[in-house]
């Protein structure tokens, strides 16, 4: 079965979140439960409009679990938490939650539900309300590119870009959704291979930022040292399993100020750190080092199998022609 659905064109981030769980639950992903700021459902999948039935109205939210089938640190309930914090006109403004095990349970129409093991994409833990502004304002003309895989490590990624802006630079403004698992849990405190990514760089950046933290909220960028870890801001858009000191970094460096900025490498394999110790390797994500336009497909196993978005490369289903 294909993974993928791209070229969608979703105007805000009600659709393009509503895109996300079309692509979910066609990879095995389930909805427990979801709201649409009036009413709470147990079955069904909301949509992407305003008005009974969508995610595109205050206080909007719903809960996907992973699928079923992984073996070891891959296995488990899993659950993602996406609440709209916008007002009744526009779907910009979302709250992340992430549970590991224990799964949320309660909520109500507008009131999200909690879990006892949940943390925010902000690093903080549940009901701190650090909401974070994810899509650009509605009406925004918008491509949409999912990914989501069917077997363990249920990786998956959602990236939005300004339709007629992929190609033209590497300055684009992104809306990215993240799971990706590393290869290995490391020891201690943080025994969860899962890394959840969530962001919007607003402005016109370089590339994708995998630890950036400004004012607006994270990017994705491979911005932190080679071999070093990231200071006390750390990437709060990355999650690990643990306590806050245990942030994750990506192992390369930028390449427009490092070692490998146009180098013959091509294809480096994304390590993440924690403090202390190493989680593993991305099993979704390649730091590409050449400097390649977003929206370059790159062959790395068959032809046209990665997509460079920023500065890394993710999968690609090898047939379909990206929309600018």
């Amino acid at each position: 079965m294909s993974n993928f659905t791209l070229n969608l064109t979703p105007t805000n981030g009600a659709q393009a979140l509503a895109n996300l769980i079309a692509r979910l639950v066609a990879s095995g992903w389930t909805v427990p439960m979801w709201s649409d700021g009036t009413t709470k459902f147990t079955t069904g999948t909301p949509t992407g409009a305003s008005g009974a039935g969508g995610l595109a109205n205050a206080s909007a939210w719903f809960v996907v679990q992973q699928p079923t089938g992984g073996t070891g640190s891959y296995a488990g309930t899993r659950q993602l938490l996406f609440a709209n914090q916008s007002s009744p006109t526009n779907s910009t403004t979302w709250l992340g939650y992430y549970s590991k095990a224990a799964g949320f349970t309660g909520g109500s129409a507008s009131a999200v539900p909690t879990a006892t093991d949940g943390v925010d994409t902000w690093f903080h833990i549940q009901n701190q309300n650090n909401d974070i502004t994810l899509f650009p304002a509605d009406g925004t003309a918008m491509v949409q590119q999912v990914y989501a895989s069917s077997v363990a490590p249920f990786t998956f990624y959602s990236v939005c870009y300004p339709s007629g802006s992929l190609g033209a630079s590497r300055t684009q403004t992104f809306t990215s959704i993240i799971l990706d698992f590393s290869t290995a849990a490391s020891s201690g405190s943080d025994a969860d291979p899962a890394i959840v990514i969530m962001g919007y760089s607003p402005h016109n950046l370089t590339g994708f930022n995998i630890g950036g933290y400004g004012s607006y909220g994270p990017y994705l960028r491979a911005y932190a040292w080679l071999g070093g870890l990231w200071n006390a801001m750390g990437p709060a858009n990355v999650l690990a399993q643990g306590t806050p000191s245990q942030r994750l970094v990506c192992n390369q460096q930028y390449p427009g100020s490092g070692p490998l900025q146009n180098s013959n490498v091509g294809f480096v394999p994304v390590i993440w750190l924690t403090s202390p110790g190493t989680k593993g390797i991305s099993s979704l994500l390649h730091l590409f080092t050449s400097d390649e336009q977003s929206g370059f497909l790159l062959n790395q196993n068959s032809a046209g199998d990665n997509i460079v978005f920023g500065d890394f490369a993710f999968p690609w289903d090898g047939v379909t022609t990206p929309s600018y």
